[in-house]
């Protein structure tokens, strides 16, 4: 259920380390996590920042990098967490 929150089983492996959820490891190898931690977390969490880079190698190659600056630009644009374009 956290996966759907954007918690991957290797960020609750890093927020038991560092102390901020327990977790209760089960006879079958699974793990049960603290839900009130984790959730308390993810309120508090920052946001993560995804960035999008486009290069080219040979000047022959500048079309598909217009190109994909162009569907870049269309996808950001309808996007709703989108900030920006450069």
């Amino acid at each position: 259920m956290f996966f759907n929150m954007g918690i991957t089983r290797s960020h609750l492996s890093r927020l038991v380390k560092q102390g901020k959820t327990n977790v209760t490891k089960q006879p079958n190898g699974y793990s049960i996590y603290n839900a009130s931690d984790v959730y308390g977390y993810v309120g508090k969490k920052r946001r993560n920042l995804n960035v999008i880079y486009a290069r080219f190698s040979t000047s022959k190659q500048k079309a598909d990098l217009v190109r994909q600056i162009e569907t870049f630009n269309f996808y950001s644009t309808r996007h709703k967490n989108c900030k920006g374009f450069l």
